[in-house]
């Protein structure tokens, strides 16, 4: 008798336990559910990587930021990640699968302009935000759920064009990689360097991945240019800069610092890239968004954040996200995209991280996020204005020699 009311005993402790671990596995699909996924796209490999993998590290020290602040309306950011490897084809495979296995709601930091052009319509077509820190004028047409955290390609063009007039070259030859990013640049720089009176001799388009540009350098260097603009990445520039100096010793050469960087002196040496001149946006070195990621960032990548932009930038993406939804209190992709607009160039409280600006928010006062990467506000397109910071390589790195305004857009 006592065996069976041993048993019986035994079986009911047994169908409690069953029914709590049942409600517990439960709850906790509920609490993984109740998470806002979200989609890194960033440049891990290939000719992005040497800025890739900060912009991820950087999301990463934003989600941590906003999950400890208790994430918006109270929910996490549960983050998943893929290599864009600074490839469309690759891109868009790892966006499919962002979006419709992992079911992100948004995607942050997808870096080259083709790469954007070729994601965007993945993210458009299936309600997902996408942030992206490319400069394609074209990127800025696909509607309201895209937004722009480079400046766009107008904005680079003018910038070095009034450097080369203020440097007095009368005379200058584009050679531009033919993709977005490098048409754009070559196209408004040729404008506004010829409006300041400049006269372009000519412009030679390039493919990428070539061994040599020999023939195209031919070209150029045979009008006899004052300087020659490469709008490029770093892995043609080496090529390009490398042959041209042996053909041309004492030609300037001007380029985004995105390829006239500390990389490329890495790969040819002081010797080779003393003179270049480069032009990129820059973050804001004095605001305190900055300062909250420049610890943290060279804690786990080693290297200071002023040499990454584009991790500012992805930084500032996750901040004005996850701000954006709680300020408009939803979740939907139109009330995030109407709440970007209200959070920053505001007017209202100045705010410089998730945990400053949700509260100011909960006091029922106007926010306006000043992010690390500079001004952020946003225009009917969804573009941004900065400022560019002016470098000279020089002894065996970049030199910040000015700094241009274009923050008004």
């Amino acid at each position: 008798m006592k065996n069976q009311l041993g048993m019986g005993r035994l079986a009911r402790i047994y169908a409690i336990a069953v029914v709590l671990a049942m409600f517990s596995w439960a709850g906790g699909e509920a609490r993984a559910a109740d998470a806002i996924r979200i989609g890194a796209l960033n440049p891990l490999t290939g000719s992005g990587s040497v800025y890739g993998k900060g912009m991820l590290e950087a999301i990463k020290i934003a989600v941590d930021e906003v999950n400890q602040a208790g994430g918006p309306l109270g929910r996490k950011l549960e983050l998943y990640s893929a290599d864009a490897q600074s490839d469309s084809n690759a891109a868009v495979l790892a966006a499919e699968k962002l979006v419709n296995i992992s079911k992100v709601r948004a995607i942050f930091g997808t870096y080259a302009s083709a790469v954007t052009l070729a994601v965007q319509p993945i993210a458009i077509r299936n309600d997902v935000i996408i942030m992206n820190t490319s400069g394609a004028p074209q990127v800025s047409e696909k509607g309201p759920l895209s937004f722009q955290f480079n400046p766009r390609e107008n904005l680079y063009g003018k910038a070095m064009a009034e450097l080369a007039h203020e440097r007095k070259f009368k005379t200058a030859a584009i050679l531009a990689m033919n993709n977005p990013a490098g048409q754009g640049m070559a196209k408004y720089f040729q404008e506004d360097f010829e409006k300041l009176g400049g006269k372009v001799t000519i412009r030679v388009d390039y493919q990428e991945k070539q061994t040599s540009y020999r023939a195209e350098l031919n070209k150029v260097l045979g009008t006899q240019p004052d300087m020659v603009l490469v709008p490029a990445y770093t892995p043609e520039a080496a090529v390009i800069i490398k042959e041209g100096s042996t053909i041309s010793p004492k030609m300037h050469w001007m380029g985004p610092a995105f390829a006239f960087n500390q990389r490329l002196i890495d790969m040819l040496g002081p010797a080779i890239t003393n003179g270049l001149l480069a032009i990129d946006s820059i973050p804001a070195k004095d605001s305190k968004s900055y300062q909250y990621l420049a610890t943290e960032y060279e804690k786990r990548v080693g290297s200071s954040v002023f040499g990454n932009v584009y991790a500012a930038m992805t930084y500032d993406m996750i901040n004005m996200f996850s701000l954006a939804i709680q300020k408009a209190n939803d979740t939907t992709s139109e009330a995030i995209v109407k709440a970007m607009h209200e959070i920053s160039g505001s007017g209202g409280t100045i705010v410089s991280n998730f945990a400053e600006g949700a509260a100011a928010l909960k006091r029922g006062e106007k926010i306006d996020y000043r992010g690390a990467s500079g001004p952020l506000k946003f225009n009917q397109t969804n573009n941004r204005g900065v400022f560019f910071g002016v470098f000279e390589l020089k002894d065996g790195k970049p030199n910040l020699l000015n700094v241009i305004d274009e923050s008004g857009i």
